[in-house]
């Protein structure tokens, strides 16, 4: 029977049969030498089923072509087997949908308390004399802070600003970063009062810092301090390419200690 025929007999078009031709995967039974026209026996529709349910059953096209060569009882155990397979796959898929949802509403949870944590200390303090900025600087500062936690699901401690810059937080206790060799002090100030003298004296920044504060009691107490320090920066080095990062701890004189490093 012509192609025409046997794509009907086999409810497919004459498209898919000649394309498992040309891959080798169902053969014509003969092709005219003169015409080019393809001929079909009947039962080849036998193998067309067995192709068309196995690729349904994502096997790939070589394994389709070594189980045509195969008994039927063979092709019904392969069934099991892609089966069984099949199963696994969707019990890890069920196991990491758990552990997303998880992972995800611990994130969240983390983000809202952390923002809470961040909101707590807002009007405790005067912010014009603690930082030198007016008071709606200060407030578009918290909205900024706010808006970024609202919109933005990302590891605790960071506060991505994207494009050419980026500011990183790193809330204390943490490593001492002056004590790292690979950090050039560039800057260093100690014993001063407010945040606002420390920001006064910073220099242009281009390039990758870490801001280090050691904090008395009080300002310890200011869980916004590094996003404020680093929001300020930020603005006054809008036209340049830079990578902050802002760590902070307790000190242990009861002074304010700061150092400007350039990795």
């Amino acid at each position: 029977m012509t192609i025409k025929e046997f794509s009907k007999l086999c409810d497919c078009n004459t498209q898919t049969l000649r394309y498992y031709d040309s891959i080798d995967l169902l053969k014509p039974a003969r092709v005219d030498s003169f015409t080019g026209y393809r001929y079909y026996d009947e039962d080849q529709a036998l193998d067309y089923i067995k192709i068309k349910n196995l690729q349904n059953a994502m096997f790939s096209i070589e394994e389709i072509k070594d189980l045509l060569k195969l008994s039927d009882d063979a092709i019904v155990k392969a069934f099991d087997k892609k089966i069984d397979e099949q199963k696994a796959k969707l019990e890890t898929i069920i196991q990491i949908q758990q552990s997303y949802r998880n992972e995800y509403m611990k994130m969240k949870d983390m983000i809202e308390k952390t923002k809470s944590k961040l909101n707590e200390c807002i009007g405790k303090y005067d912010a014009a004399k603690e930082y030198g900025i007016s008071d709606d600087y200060y407030r578009s500062i918290v909205e900024d802070m706010n808006e970024r936690f609202d919109n933005a699901m990302e590891e605790m401690g960071d506060a991505e600003c994207g494009g050419k810059d980026k500011v990183e937080i790193k809330d204390g206790p943490a490593a001492d970063p002056t004590k790292d060799p690979a950090n050039k002090t560039v800057l260093e100030m100690h014993g001063w009062d407010f945040t606002a003298e420390v920001l006064e004296k910073l220099p242009a920044l281009d390039g990758d810092y870490i801001l280090y504060f050691e904090l008395d009691d009080e300002k310890w107490t200011y869980n916004d301090f590094c996003f404020v320090v680093l929001k300020i920066v930020q603005d006054k080095n809008k036209d340049n390419a830079y990578n902050f990062n802002c760590i902070r701890n307790k000190s242990e004189d009861g002074k304010n200690h700061f150092s400007l490093l350039k990795k």
